[in-house]
């Protein structure tokens, strides 16, 4: 099963929305109906951090990934619903903690706010409408077992701490540290404690213990070699254990941290299965259970508080070989790409707070889990559909952390579909998008696919626009001077559908492919960081088209139409220098009216990021742009700019999205789509605020409602659906 969600249509203007994107019919855009969505994918693909299990219900637990999403499962893990990031933005780098009484209420922090649900996570409020942190982001987060209205939150500038369930908040005087990179945000707290009546917080600097209930703070460091990064411990009948990581290395305290001692490293190999030496970052235990503790990157486990240590997590069993365990549950990162792809590594790690088998983790593509003390790990994103093998066919459980760049329909065939992606390359479905089948057999690039040409006269001929550089024109990946090993790329082409691939193209020089066109016997390609290429016969030998496409110092050439009247549409983005984060040369879009032998500038902009064009008058034109660091006046913004007479004279779209808390001034637009049949109907997708829609040609625009992935990169329509692909959430589907 895929992930469904049901939402409410809206009547009118929409409220809160933090980047969200829909395109529907004219018909449904008032209609007040429950709408389904549909997360269309392969599942994961990309970093997940905040992994953790209620422990009043083993199979509520909750995950977040790096584009900001929290998501939310009632069946151990087994399908998953991502919560609206409307109502709940960016939670990846808080904890989710649980009320230690109450199993309906949960806390987590958001660029929102310190939030609050009591249904479980189904929705969210603010718990602190003005916490005297002001907006720094809570970075560590506990509520304390016997005391659940002792709260604990940690940010940037210090340690807070609440006797009334979080409603006031006062400052921990004394604990202290500097700035440490808890996930991609900076936190000063690593981790809370309370033991009876001892009250801990850990930061760089230290393990701080107050025994006055928040008062005073004193540092507990004797013995502590390096930079505490990581900090755990609990009480059973037998002892009270304290762990932190500091230096790399695990060290123990049996006396409420009075004194401290490195834990011997007998089990643990001096280096790792990569050939490196073996240092710890992560660090968990139970809170009943201190004797059982896992420690990573690289994971060991002890069940005697440190004494000995086993191996506690081994996804490839052949370094060598690159064998993936058979006796894990892996996906088809691990079978179809490498092991190496989510790795044999755990970056962020979780555990049921008083279960010591039941530990989560995360990394580079998947959320992981064991309920068996580490013995057996499984992965929750992606559902086998032939088993767990290379080669199989697989659907998203709901966690999909995908760059969906394009979607499309074989044109020959309905029950064919694929999706070009700009992190795992390519996805081939032979039954409407149920489940996908990773395809890039035969690919050199296998990064990134950006785009699909269909020959028309031949089923099963397809040509694609190939790339190692993944997420253009993205911020990441639009800088002038880009690492040599991944700027390589080219064109493909495949004659059974997508499933094996060969590089064709004399003339074109090795570098990524970010736009495909075919038109008869003609193709044209964009080649990123060089210009525009035609073919004439069929891809094989390819010609330079670029006679006044671009200037020197910017031809990051990345998207190009044709539009039906036979004008030629090139889009050239950014050029990023580093390390000023300067624009120096600008972008923008061209036209060619003589099948690219010559190219005119229709407007300049430093970072434009797509284009939309009447599909009946190549005339009227929309321009989407990024907002720029220290740009002025349109660079500086961003926005949607139209034309109706070929570009002499443009309008900003006042776009009209509604201000909210955690939405950022700037706009970052990435491309304006019209309604097959009725061009009338245009939306814009603006990855830093979410879709406005025009119902009059543009005239006018208001905010829509969509589905709960904040960030949408395009739209496509296919019968009674649309499909929606998204910067880092996968691909969406609904019904028209």
């Amino acid at each position: 099963m895929r992930q469904t969600i049901r939402q409410k249509r809206f009547t009118g203007a929409t409220t809160a929305a933090m980047c969200v994107f829909a395109v529907l019919s004219m018909k449904a855009l008032f209609a007040a109906e429950a709408r389904e969505w549909e997360c269309v994918d392969l599942g994961g693909g990309g970093n997940q951090w905040n992994m953790v299990v209620s422990p009043h219900d083993d199979n509520l637990l909750f995950t977040t990934i790096d584009m900001g999403s929290m998501f939310r499962s009632e069946d151990g893990g087994k399908n998953w619903t991502m919560i609206d990031t409307r109502k709940l933005t960016n939670a990846s780098y808080s904890q989710t903690v649980f009320h230690p009484k109450n199993p309906n209420t949960v806390f987590v922090g958001s660029t929102q706010g310190l939030q609050v649900s009591r249904d479980r996570g189904k929705t969210w409020d603010l718990l602190a409408p003005s916490p005297p942190w002001n907006q720094e982001y809570v970075s560590a987060l506990y509520v304390a077992w016997e005391k659940p209205d002792l709260m604990f939150a940690g940010t940037q500038s210090g340690a807070w701490q609440s006797e009334d369930g979080g409603k006031q908040w006062r400052k921990c005087d004394g604990v202290s540290g500097g700035p440490i990179s808890a996930y991609s945000v900076k936190a000063m707290i690593v981790s809370f404690l309370v033991l009876g009546e001892a009250r801990f917080a850990a930061t760089d600097q230290g393990v701080y213990r107050s025994d006055d209930a928040g008062v005073t703070w004193t540092l507990k460091n004797k013995g502590i070699t390096g930079k505490v990064a990581a900090f755990c411990g609990g009480a059973n009948q037998e002892k009270t254990a304290l762990y932190c990581v500091a230096g790399g290395q695990v060290h123990r305290s049996f006396d409420l941290g009075e004194s401290w001692e490195p834990t011997p490293r007998t089990g643990i190999d001096r280096n790792a299965p990569d050939g490196k030496a073996v240092e710890f970052t992560r660090l968990v235990c139970a809170e009943n259970h201190p004797e059982a503790v896992y420690t990573g990157i690289w994971v060991y486990k002890t069940t005697d508080y440190g004494t000995t240590w086993a191996l506690g997590y081994r996804p490839i069993v052949d370094y060598a070989a690159c064998t993936p365990n058979p006796d894990y549950r892996l996906s088809y990162l691990d079978y179809d790409i490498t092991p190496w792809w989510s790795g044999p590594m755990l970056k962020r790690m979780g555990i049921h707070r008083r279960n010591p088998d039941f530990v989560l983790g995360g990394n580079s593509g998947h959320t992981i889990v064991s309920r068996d003390g580490g013995k057996i790990w499984e992965q929750l994103c992606s559902r086998p559909i032939d088993g767990y093998k290379k080669g199989g066919r697989w659907a998203t459980t709901g966690v999909s952390v995908t760059g969906a760049h394009h979607y499309y329909v074989d044109p020959h065939d309905k029950n064919r579909h694929y999706i070009c992606y700009t992190d795992i390359s390519f996805g081939r479905s032979e039954d409407g998008g149920k489940t996908w089948y990773r395809s890039a057999e035969g690919n050199p690039w296998s990064n990134a696919i950006y785009d699909l040409a269909f020959d028309m006269e031949k089923p099963g001929v397809l040509y694609a626009a190939a790339s190692l550089k993944h997420d253009i024109p993205h911020w990441t990946n639009i800088e002038s001077d880009s690492n040599p090993k991944y700027f390589k790329g080219g064109v493909l082409k495949s004659a059974d559908y997508g499933k094996t691939w060969q590089p064709i193209g004399g003339g074109l020089p090795e570098k990524p492919a970010t736009s495909i066109i075919k038109d008869g016997d003609t193709l044209y390609v964009t080649m990123y960081g060089d210009g525009l290429y035609r073919s004439d016969d069929g891809g094989q030998t390819w010609t330079k088209k670029s006679n006044g496409l671009g200037q020197p110092g910017n031809l990051h050439v990345y998207y190009a139409r044709k539009h039906k009247d036979g004008t030629l549409f090139c889009l050239i983005t950014a050029s990023r220098k580093d390390p000023e984060m300067d624009f120096p040369v600008p972008g923008g879009l061209y036209r060619s009216s003589d099948k690219g032998e010559s190219w005119a500038l229709v407007r300049a902009h430093r970072w434009p990021m797509g284009f939309g064009v009447h599909p009946d008058d190549s005339k009227i034109i929309y321009l989407a742009t990024a907002a720029i660091p220290r740009g002025q006046e349109s660079d500086g913004v961003g926005g949607i700019y139209r034309t109706t007479d070929g570009g002499q004279n443009w309008t900003p779209c006042e776009l009209n999205f509604a201000k909210r808390t955690g939405s950022p001034g700037y706009k970052h637009c990435f491309g304006v789509f019209f309604e097959p049949g009725n061009p009338e109907h245009v939306f814009a997708t603006v990855e830093t605020h979410g879709v406005s829609e025009s119902l009059d040609g543009g005239k006018m625009w208001k905010e829509f409602d969509g589905p709960p992935f904040y960030c949408v990169q395009r739209v496509f329509w296919y019968d009674a659906s649309v499909y929606f692909c998204t910067f880092g959430g996968g691909g969406w589907k609904t019904k028209r």
